[in-house]
């Protein structure tokens, strides 16, 4: 959990030592792992020493801050932390998304910036640690080559929602081009049709032969909108696994 303090402290000094000193602005931000100061700030106004009597006679030791410089560093000190608190919120906002792609995929980047929760990376040791917890993974058909396929096939991702961008034929995305475990269909399938779209797949437990919460295929122009829609229904768990089918009843053959 992140912790944040934000302090503003603005200390005005008695102006009866006439030390030619003014109060300071403190800003402490403290993140994890981070730590922004901005230190006391002390102005000295001694003149030289041939002036010294004109410009006490002129001056009585003014070392006030004038109210409107007040003013000015307040409102200073206030955009500060409003920026540091903007950051803090969306260095906060947890990853529910790790979307393996490489140079343009068949997102606009445009609309994945609209959303910080989905980690855009092309970098595959980037994209295994984001699913250190529990996240929908999208992999983009230009991608595919930099999957461990051994390692999608692993608990505890198994059992994550994982959605290939590119392809509408299920078959094709997971079994033929991720080459996961335990999909059947015809050798010699015909995927003329199998773009544009994207597929879905998810196991209950993860497990090879778990009950299949879905698998599908969508013959459509891919958006983001769509494809977050059914991670999110996947993660919180709004669309429930298949039931296990039961074995098919074989009829007791009759004596002759």
């Amino acid at each position: 959990m992140m912790r944040r303090n934000l302090f503003l402290i603005v200390q005005k000094r008695a102006n009866t030592a006439c030390i030619g000193q003014v109060g300071f602005v403190a800003i402490f931000e403290h993140f994890s792992g981070f730590e922004f100061f901005l230190l006391p700030s002390r102005i000295h106004a001694r003149p030289t020493a041939t002036n010294a009597n004109r410009w006490a006679a002129q001056n009585m030791c003014t070392n006030e801050i004038p109210q409107h410089d007040m003013k000015k560093l307040v409102l200073f000190s206030l955009l500060i932390l409003i920026l540091l608190s903007a950051c803090g919120l969306q260095a906060s906002t947890p990853i529910r998304v790790a979307y393996l792609v490489e140079q343009e995929g068949q997102l606009p980047q445009a609309d994945l910036n609209k959303h910080p929760e989905i980690l855009v990376t092309s970098n595959f040791v980037e994209f295994q640690k984001a699913a250190s917890h529990r996240i929908a993974l999208w992999i983009d058909k230009n991608a595919i080559k930099l999957v461990d396929s051994q390692w999608l096939d692993q608990l505890p991702q198994s059992s994550y929602p994982i959605i290939v961008i590119g392809y509408n034929d299920t078959l094709l995305s997971f079994r033929d081009s991720l080459q996961l475990c335990c999909f059947l269909g015809p050798a010699l399938p015909d995927y003329s049709g199998a773009e544009p779209g994207f597929s879905v797949f998810k196991r209950d437990s993860g497990e090879p032969f778990a009950p299949i919460t879905m698998l599908e295929g969508f013959k459509q122009t891919p958006t983001v909108e769509d494809i977050l829609r059914i991670s999110t229904d996947l993660l919180d768990g709004t669309i429930q696994p298949t039931a296990t089918l039961p074995p098919p009843d074989v009829p007791t053959p009759t004596p002759p």
